[in-house]
Formats: C-alpha cells, structure tokens, sequence
C-alpha cells in the first residue's frame, strides 16, 4: 500500500494514481500539495496507513513527507515522472523535436 505525493495538478492525480496501480501499486492515497508544506503536513497527517510514500524529489519532500513517512516505519521511493503523449500516439523527443523543427521553419520563412 502506498501514499503518493505530487506537485501537479488535482485533475492529474487521478491519470497519476492509474499508472501507479498499473505497475502494481495500491494506492491507499494522495497529495497534490507536494509544493505547500503545510497543507502537505495536513494531507500526510490524515493519511491512511501505508507501507511507502512515493514522492517526486522536492525539498518538501525530504523535510516534510519522508520525516513524516519514517515516523510512521513506511519507506520512502522517489519516483521519476516521465512525460508522455496524451494519446500514446507517437515518440516524444520524436514529437518535441517535430515541433522545434517546424518553429525553426516557420521562422525562417518570416
């Protein structure tokens, strides 16, 4: 069971927690307040209980969230977002580097 601590938006944790479970996880509860210390120490204070916290790499993350964690004897992962389409429909550096292609195009047409 796990507890999962971001900074992105609220209607992204939903899309976050999916691909979580889809790697295994069971996801027990969230935070989007990864980035509000104190409203993180609140979400983690009313967490139900968990073996670890996932959490991206933010200061709050080590001063705030993993004390709280090992407070409570759960381990502390750091997970590493990877940006992907939103239709799975294609490459992203592939994508990304179409895009700053066409840019450079357009420009030098102007």
């Amino acid at each position: 069971m796990v507890y999962f601590a971001t900074t992105a938006p609220q209607h992204a944790v939903p899309r976050l927690t999916r691909s979580l479970e889809g790697h295994g996880c069971t996801v027990v509860g969230s935070t989007n307040r990864l980035a509000d210390r104190a409203g993180l120490a609140e979400d983690l204070d009313r967490a139900p209980r968990y073996d670890a916290l996932l959490t991206e790499l933010k200061a709050a993350a080590i001063d705030v969230a993993a004390e709280r964690a090992r407070a409570r004897d759960a381990e502390v992962v750091f997970v590493d977002n990877r940006a992907l389409t939103i239709a799975g429909d294609g490459d992203l550096p592939e994508l990304l580097l179409e895009v700053a292609r066409r840019g450079v195009s357009r420009a030098a047409e102007r």
